[in-house]
């Protein structure tokens, strides 16, 4: 989770949540407009 800061309006500051994916050579944030939340199911 990051958020996205616009100084001339600080107060609309959003937030934005992205999956982070480890592998060998660290870490990888993909950007996303959409999420498809069955994708957690897997994981239970």
């Amino acid at each position: 989770m990051f958020d996205i800061w616009r100084p001339e309006d600080a107060i609309d500051g959003r937030y934005v949540w992205l999956p982070v994916t480890f592998n060998e050579s660290g870490l990888q944030i993909q950007w996303k407009d959409a999420w498809d939340l069955s994708l957690f199911q897997q994981h239970l």
